[in-house]
C-alpha cells in the first residue's frame, strides 16, 4: 500500500518522465496512475488516503426488504423448492407491486438465492426398496480398471 506522500511522488514522476515509464517504475496499472491523478486533480492530495476503495466491483447496492428476502425463500413450498430465478421473477413482480416496491431483476434475485446459506437448494432424497433412505455417494463404490482396447475392437489385436 502506497501512503498520500509515496502516491505525489509518484504522481510527480508521471509528470516528469510520462505514465509509461512512471507505471514500469513503480509497478502500477496505468487505471491505478490516471485514478490518483483525477483524484489529486480534483479533491486534492486528502483524496490520496487509504479510506478510499477500490472504484472497480460494486459492493452492496440497494437494500432488500426483509419481506422480499422471506418471499423468495419460502419455508418449504414443495412445489417451488428448487426453483430459480427466472421461475420466481413473476410471483415477485406482482408481490413487489402491491407493497410499492422496486421491481427485481432476475440477477438480484439470483444473488439473493446465492448469499443463502443452504442456496434454497436440497437434494432430492433417494430411497431403497424398503422405504429407507439410501447414501448419495456410495462408500463402497470403486474406480475399476479398463479392460483392454483388444476386447472391445478385436480387429486391432
Amino acid at each position: 500500500m502506497y501512503g498520500i506522500e509515496q502516491k505525489l511522488k509518484i504522481i510527480r514522476h508521471a509528470e516528469r518522465y510520462g505514465t509509461a515509464s512512471c507505471c514500469d517504475a513503480f509497478a502500477l496499472k496505468v487505471r491505478t496512475l490516471r485514478r490518483w491523478r483525477r483524484l489529486y486533480r480534483e479533491e486534492g492530495a486528502a483524496a490520496l488516503s487509504d479510506g478510499r476503495k477500490s472504484v472497480s466491483g460494486r459492493k452492496g447496492g440497494r437494500p432488500v426488504p426483509p419481506e422480499v428476502v422471506s418471499f423468495i425463500r419460502p419455508p418449504q413450498d414443495p412445489c417451488h423448492l428448487n426453483a430459480g430465478a427466472g421461475i420466481i421473477k413473476p410471483a415477485l413482480s406482482g408481490f413487489c407491486e402491491r407493497r410499492d416496491y422496486a421491481p427485481m431483476s432476475v440477477a438480484m434475485i439470483g444473488r439473493i438465492i446465492a448469499d443463502d446459506k443452504d442456496k434454497r437448494r436440497t437434494v432430492p432424497l433417494r430411497l431403497n426398496r424398503l422405504g429407507k433412505v439410501k447414501s448419495l455417494c456410495p462408500k463402497n463404490s470403486r474406480h475399476r480398471k479398463p479392460k483392454p482396447l483388444a476386447m472391445w475392437w478385436p480387429l486391432i489385436a
